[in-house]
């Protein structure tokens, strides 16, 4: 479920990803204006320490799930209105294709599957919840 809701919020909190951001374009307009490598090692050893505390780490039994997860990104049904779209769901036809292509043995299809709907469940909820997130805070301004 972390890996879900890791990947739902595009990564680490929204203070790390946003300070990781904020050092990203920091480092590109330092090499627009020709810093030196010496003037940019402070920047990018920021990148680095930000990137590597952004990683999800996943146990080695959810790593199928996620890799299918992964491969269904682009497979998200969504619903859209006024304030923009938003995820609903995964296709499941997609998700069952995704399988056979993977070449997953059909007896264990069943089991991935379970697994894969507690990661859309997990995604979707994290996503509902950085959107109202988002919307408390545009609220005061």
């Amino acid at each position: 479920m972390a890996a879900a809701r890791y990947w739902a919020i595009g990564g680490a909190d929204p203070q790390r990803r946003a300070a990781l951001l904020d050092a990203q374009a920091l480092a590109a307009s330092m090499r627009d204006w020709r810093a030196s490598d010496e003037q940019l090692a402070p920047v990018q050893a920021e990148i680095a320490r930000l990137s590597a505390e952004a990683d999800c780490d996943v146990h080695s039994d959810n790593w199928e799930a996620v890799m299918l997860f992964n491969a269904l990104s682009t497979q998200w049904h969504l619903a859209g209105g006024l304030a923009g779209a938003a995820r609903v769901g995964l296709s499941y036809p997609a998700a069952e294709a995704v399988m056979r292509l993977h070449g997953v043995p059909a007896k264990r299809r069943a089991a991935l599957f379970a697994d894969l709907q507690v990661m859309e469940l997990a995604a979707l909820q994290a996503a509902a919840e950085q959107r109202s997130a988002d919307a408390g805070a545009g609220a005061g301004h």
